[in-house]
């Protein structure tokens, strides 16, 4: 899955990536095109806890990919992004909004207002949605009127339909479509329709107000998740001993950092789970759709243990965390046929024959 990370000049998108890298992969490289990638292991306190049980050679966490995409101007009307950074938004599966809250530095549009910030970046994904569909409509038509193919028409009514809500000013991921209209529309990498995590990347001085910054700046958006973070003294945390950042953390009232926090709403809002294998030689988190079954986990590790499944012996890891030991899970395990729906935090091992 690769996130993007997009915002304009001065909103903390470039500190933000580089601290989810600290954490992560530490060859973050740049891309071709000027953008920068890292892969950033998702942190799992459960995956820890099992590794300290079983004592494996290695621990395996889930990843995610992160872009930090180019600025994006404030030209607006269509001329916010760059041919560059329109390609890795759109080849984006999720993207992650860097939105400024604080005046300690310049704003590109002369003045601090998150909620203008977000209106204006949301309505350039929606105007280079509408152009890219429109012209793509006005070949459609022509093919479907000589074609006459069901499947061109209905392409065609889909556009349309996006279209009239694009032109409403209407985010595409805020209309119902139905599963063959998200079909017809998923081949055009469309911005409005990606989901979206709004980051307001606040002050020093605004840590204690951040539940009331993100109330603020969510109203008119009830379809995007939003989160928080102060980005400089993240990375001021990130630099320390881990039991200092605990201490310093405890005194600003600040449970968790938000490369935790952040990290795993960008798996939640992608619709992923994890679920774990452990034994001796590596203890490992692996992902799936939250509407997996047994089955498809099985393919997610390899295809011939999807190919000869014969049962999975399935654990949920609260009920190890009772009893942590290597023989709870040979004790206490429940064996589950093909489309047992998989639950996140799932300890599985997988019988089968090919």
């Amino acid at each position: 899955m690769r996130m993007s990370i997009v915002g304009l000049a001065f909103s903390g998108k470039t500190t933000f990536f580089e601290l989810l890298t600290k954490h992560g992969f530490t060859g973050a490289m740049s891309g071709k095109k000027g953008g920068n990638i890292g892969t950033v292991f998702v942190p799992d306190e459960r995956l820890d806890h099992l590794t300290r049980i079983y004592e494996p050679k290695k621990q395996v966490n889930a990843s995610l990919e992160f872009n930090d995409s180019q600025s994006l101007s404030t030209e607006g009307s269509g001329n916010s992004f760059s041919t560059a950074a329109l390609e890795e938004i759109r080849r984006a599966d999720t993207l992650c909004l860097a939105i400024q809250t604080f005046d300690s530095i310049p704003h590109p549009m002369d003045s601090v207002d998150p909620t203008r910030d977000l209106e204006f970046i949301n309505s350039e994904f929606i105007l280079n949605d509408l152009m890219a569909l429109e012209k793509r409509s006005e070949k459609l038509r022509k093919v479907a009127q000589i074609s006459k193919q069901q499947e061109d028409l209905l392409e065609l009514a889909a556009v349309d339909k996006a279209c009239t809500a694009l032109e409403q000013g209407k985010a595409l991921r805020d209309i119902e479509l139905t599963a063959q209209e998200a079909k017809a529309l998923s081949g055009y990498q469309l911005m409005s329709l990606k989901p979206m995590l709004v980051v307001l990347n606040v002050g020093e001085d605004q840590v204690d107000k951040m539940d009331e910054l993100m109330a603020a700046a969510a109203r008119d958006y009830p379809s995007l998740q939003f989160t928080a973070m102060c980005a400089r003294l993240e990375s001021e945390l990130a630099d320390i001993e881990p039991e200092d950042a605990r201490e310093f953390m405890t005194d600003l009232g600040i449970e968790e950092p938000a490369f935790s926090r952040i990290v795993r709403a960008c798996l939640d809002l992608v619709g992923l789970q994890v679920f774990f294998t452990v034994g001796a030689d590596e203890c490992r988190a692996w992902t799936i759709v939250k509407t997996a079954t047994a089955f498809d986990a099985a393919g997610a590790i390899h295809s011939d243990i999807q190919r000869g499944f014969i049962r999975a012996m399935v654990l949920p890891y609260s009920a190890f965390a009772e009893a942590p030991s290597e023989d709870t899970f040979k004790g206490s395990a429940v064996q589950e046929k093909k489309d047992y729906a998989m639950q996140d935090g799932d300890i599985v091992e997988f019988k089968f024959s090919v």
